[in-house]
């Protein structure tokens, strides 16, 4: 399937989807790791005020900073963009599961983590899609 200047659509669809989630990424994950003794208590209530628990989180915010590296790798070079939807696909579907084990098991969390899930599930429904497009 083609489209004006014969870039196939799956290829800009491919690519949008990186591009978008690597810039919704970078926020979260530098919210998660420079100031969260600042950022996720003013938006989820809880406190960030022990070593252990900042450095978990500033691994956190390691993990989607490189995500995101990868999600843009595989959208601006071809031949990486296969393993970065990929690699999107089970981190989206990997949280997306993790938040809904404890929405059945905790309840209904903050608005923001529930549209997250939400997104998240979207997403990487999305990308898995679009590789297993690639395999027909």
């Amino acid at each position: 399937m083609l489209t004006t200047k014969g870039i196939g659509t799956n290829e800009k669809l491919e690519k949008s989807l990186l591009i978008f989630a690597g810039i919704v990424l970078i926020p979260i994950g530098l919210s998660y790791g420079i100031v969260p003794e600042i950022s996720l208590t003013g938006l989820y209530g809880f406190s960030v005020d022990t070593l252990n628990l900042k450095h978990i989180f500033r691994g956190q915010m390691g993990l989607c900073i490189g995500q995101t590296a990868l999600y843009f790798l595989g959208a601006f070079q071809p031949k990486f963009r296969q393993l970065a939807l990929g690699a999107l696909v089970a981190f989206m579907l990997g949280l997306a599961a993790g938040r809904c084990i404890s929405i059945v098991v905790d309840g209904i969390p903050h608005w923001a983590l529930t549209f997250s899930a939400i997104a998240e599930i979207v997403m990487g429904l999305i990308g898995l899609r679009l590789l297993l497009r690639e395999y027909r």
